[in-house]
């Protein structure tokens, strides 16, 4: 016959084994800044004013260490604080050690000055021990060096 503390220390225990299932089962954040140079390919440029492609290259330091490839299209007139461009980029490396790569899809837009840029990590494109992948690249210039700070979890 059970007893009162015996049917509490149960449902505790219980409790604590599905408290312990689900932080488990919580993604891990894998948050990471740090600086990056870019190199833009003069070979697979094209376009002249207002449409250009660009293939570049990046190098990540930081708790985000690598290289990412990628293209970029761009339209508008910058100069007149009225662009856009699209980019995919794939990195490939380490992030807080674990080896693996990811694509990365930027939209920015510079629309009367006032530039806005997203850059979600593309789902599925987890490989390695990166795989699952989930988050955001901000990306900021700032007296000729550029950072990134990269909000990601792995499930």
């Amino acid at each position: 016959m059970w007893t009162f503390h015996q049917s509490i220390t149960r449902r505790l225990a219980l409790a604590g084994c599905a408290a312990l299932a689900s932080s488990a089962a919580m993604p891990q954040e894998l948050n990471a800044q740090g600086l990056f140079e870019i190199q833009l390919d003069p070979a697979s440029t094209w376009g002249e004013g207002a449409l250009q492609r660009r293939g570049f290259r990046k190098q990540y330091r930081g708790a985000l260490e690598g290289e990412a490839v990628g293209e970029m299209l761009s339209a508008g007139h910058p100069r007149q604080g009225e662009a856009g461009y699209v980019a995919l980029e794939v990195f490939r490396g380490r992030l807080h050690g674990r080896s693996g790569a990811f694509a990365v899809a930027q939209l920015g837009l510079l629309s009367q000055g006032l530039p806005e840029l997203r850059a979600p990590i593309l789902p599925g494109s987890g490989q390695g021990e990166l795989l699952g992948i989930a988050g955001e690249l901000r990306i900021r210039a700032e007296g000729g060096a550029h950072y990134y700070e990269l909000i990601a979890r792995l499930p």
